[in-house]
């Protein structure tokens, strides 16, 4: 089956350094113990990042900073 958990995502798409992160490019917050993904966001450029913040905020655009551990990149078609 296929893992469509933020981990899973992570491990699917081709790493990609954050100062060449793009448009279109998954970011995630890891586990620092295990290096597994918990939370992932959409980054949109001038260092913002969609993201479901949870129940209470909802979807929100955050800043890109050091908590985001990790950038994946999609091969969007």
């Amino acid at each position: 089956g296929y893992d469509n958990t933020a981990d899973g995502l992570m491990n699917k798409f081709n790493v990609v350094l954050p100062a060449e992160r793009k448009p279109g490019d998954l970011v995630f917050k890891c586990y620092h113990d295990s290096g597994k993904a918990y939370h992932v966001g959409l980054y949109i450029g001038d260092n913002k990042v969609v993201e479901a913040k949870g129940r209470d905020q909802g979807v929100i655009v955050s800043t890109f900073d050091t908590s985001w551990d990790n950038c994946r990149r999609p091969e969007y078609t």
